[in-house]
């Protein structure tokens, strides 16, 4: 299936979206800015070697976020982090409850275990805003801008 890049949303789709991630489901639409760099306190920096990846190389264009949950609380707090087409970006995620992770667009979906570091290695391929998201309770843990 053809990566979906998210929308905005009406506000009645905002609210079925509110509905639907409630009881959850997964969605592909969203009322959030497509534009918006990433924030001061996000943490993105170069990856020298990506912990936990599949890839064996490490290019330039690589980075890592690093996204922690406590509860319901996201450190740094969710951001739209622009990638480039033909970039990769390392998304790292550590929580405190088992739960599982999901960039939406990428079609990655891994299992995270209480405090145990997960990657998700996302290659920026078609443009686009993207979320990445944890199912339970359902969390937008970052966007990720595709261009």
């Amino acid at each position: 299936m053809p990566r979906q890049p998210l929308t905005r949303a009406a506000p009645a789709c905002a609210m079925a979206l509110t509905v639907a991630m409630a009881i959850g489901a997964c969605s592909s639409a969203t009322s959030g800015d497509t534009t918006a760099p990433s924030s001061p306190g996000s943490s993105v920096s170069p990856a020298s070697s990506p912990t936990g990846s599949s890839s064996a190389a490490t290019s330039a264009s690589t980075r890592t976020v690093d996204v922690s949950v406590k509860g319901t609380t996201i450190t740094p707090p969710p951001a739209t982090i622009p990638l480039k087409v033909g970039e990769t970006i390392n998304v790292v995620v550590t929580s405190d409850h088992a739960d599982e992770v999901h960039a939406h667009g990428f079609e990655v979906e891994k299992e995270v275990k209480p405090g145990v570091p997960v990657t998700l290695e996302l290659k920026g391929d078609v443009p686009g805003v993207y979320e990445v998201e944890l199912h339970h309770p359902p969390l937008t843990l970052l966007q990720i801008a595709v261009s």
